[in-house]
């Protein structure tokens, strides 16, 4: 039994780093997401009161379809549609960008 709680002390010493960087990571990607969402709902918030039909229109299309949309299959699609279009991003922009809308 001692062998067992040996091997697991053993590998969480190993693997402890990754996870502080993981903790990290996490933490950084919750205040930025936290800040631009923030931002850009103010935006689309104050589009969304706007007079005009037009402005009025495609603000509640872009509500509808994100609001509709599960997070997962948009941040599918950035992940693995936009290199398809040549348009490469990292992990970290892609969870950003998926995170924000």
């Amino acid at each position: 039994m001692i062998a067992g709680w040996s091997l697991f002390f053993n590998d969480l010493t190993e693997q402890l780093p990754l996870v502080v960087d993981g903790i990290k990571e996490t933490c950084k990607l919750a205040l930025i997401v936290s800040i631009t969402g923030f931002l850009w709902g103010i935006i689309i918030f104050f589009l969304s009161l706007s007079h005009r039909p037009v402005v009025k229109a495609i603000t509640r299309l872009y509500m509808d379809f994100f609001i509709g949309t599960p997070l997962i299959l948009i941040l599918f699609v950035i992940y693995y549609g936009l290199p398809q279009s040549g348009i490469h991003l990292s992990s970290f922009t892609v969870a950003v960008t998926g995170f924000t809308l």
